[in-house]
């Protein structure tokens, strides 16, 4: 597979060979491995892979121990980790990504604590929150961010 920049896999609970073999694929930009059964197990390859720049896991039941392998790969600028199952400890982990510049983490389990977080992103320019249980704390946080292109929905 010498020279794929983009690779797309879901519905398979295989996940473990396909992330060996993602860790290999050096020249990968996009990676999209939505409604898949990835696992902390799964997530141990992500660290060590610092050459994809969009990476799209949607609807793949992750949850705050997935997020802390993501949060430490390097070089991502565009993230999309919607219709998980993130919380504030995932989110705290997540905005540790500098040069994440678009993150959608909407319709996760995001509250005050993990808004308050992303809202501090250096260099982000578009969070979508949309459908996390916030409340005003975390709306307050978001309103004195600069720069930032919010969507929010279902404030609580």
């Amino acid at each position: 597979m010498i020279g794929l920049r983009k690779f797309e896999i879901g519905l398979d609970d295989k996940m473990d060979i396909a992330m060996l073999e993602i860790s290999r694929m050096h020249e990968l930009k996009k990676l999209n491995i939505s409604c898949t059964r990835i696992n902390i197990h799964d997530t141990q390859y992500m660290p060590g892979i610092h050459w994809i720049r969009n990476l799209i896991i949607k609807c793949a039941l992750i949850g705050d121990d997935e997020a802390t392998h993501i949060a430490q790969m390097k070089g991502v600028t565009d993230l999309n980790l919607s219709f998980n199952n993130i919380g504030d400890i995932g989110a705290e982990h997540i905005s540790s990504m500098h040069t994440v510049r678009s993150l959608d983490i909407s319709n996760n389990s995001i509250r005050n604590a993990g808004v308050i977080h992303l809202s501090s992103m250096q260099g982000i320019a578009f969070l979508n929150l949309n459908n996390n249980p916030v409340g005003q704390a975390g709306m307050d946080a978001l309103r004195q961010t600069k720069g930032i292109f919010v969507s929010c929905s279902n404030f609580y």
